[in-house]
């Protein structure tokens, strides 16, 4: 564990790479202090490559478990306490969906330890990755940086995420699998989900029991 004076107590370093980095439009969520605590330790980069893409409707970046495939991944590292580690965790609906892995994430200013003979600053951090996912995602175009306002122009759209409980309670609702009922209509139990989205991202064709091929690591 990497200890930079963030919090008393547990704490732990994640990397973001996503809507949380600074100027992007979760940012804000690390200064609400019902969330917990978090303080900006560096700027970093994945030591190896993974494909951070875009999809869905709404535009969210996902970061593909792909090890090797991709980009080096841009970032930022936070030491955060364990009330805002839950609060990510519930935020980015893990372990559900997105699950926590801890990686070796080089540092942009030198804080950090130094990893053997390389001269480079390592820190390990928490990293949440998309472990479950359509193939036909590794085709999209892999970043090595997200920006909601970048040129590839597909901005974060929060906004058309459905009202009322499913706006505030989102995280909780985009992990449910899409069924099919027995005569091929869908049986969706609740709101439009990410799982829906992505397979319509890939264009796959239902299967009468679940609706979903996706790629496990």
């Amino acid at each position: 564990m990497n200890g930079f004076g963030c919090c008393d107590g547990v704490h732990s370093t994640v990397f973001v790479y996503g809507t949380l980095k600074k100027g992007q439009p979760n940012y804000h969520h690390f200064h609400n202090l019902e969330n917990g605590k978090a303080k900006f330790i560096a700027r970093g980069h994945t030591e190896v490559a993974y494909p951070l893409i875009i999809a869905t409707r709404w535009n969210l970046p996902f970061l593909l478990f792909a090890p090797g495939k991709g980009m080096i991944v841009e970032g930022e590292i936070y030491e955060v306490d364990s009330n805002m580690m839950a609060w990510m965790d519930d935020f980015e609906g893990h372990p559900e969906v997105y699950q926590r892995e801890k990686i070796r994430i080089v540092t942009a200013d030198n804080r950090g330890l130094l990893s053997n003979n390389s001269g480079k600053r390592i820190v390990d951090c928490w990293v949440y990755f998309l472990k479950k996912f359509p193939p036909g995602l590794m085709s999209l175009t892999a970043l090595n940086s997200y920006d909601t306002a970048g040129d590839h122009g597909k901005y974060y759209k929060e906004e058309n995420l459905n009202p009322g409980l499913f706006k505030r309670e989102f995280p909780k609702y985009k992990f449910q699998l899409l069924k099919v009922s027995r005569n091929g209509v869908k049986d969706l139990s609740g709101p439009d989900t990410i799982f829906e989205a992505l397979q319509e991202e890939c264009d796959y064709q239902y299967d009468g029991k679940l609706a979903l091929p996706i790629h496990h690591n």
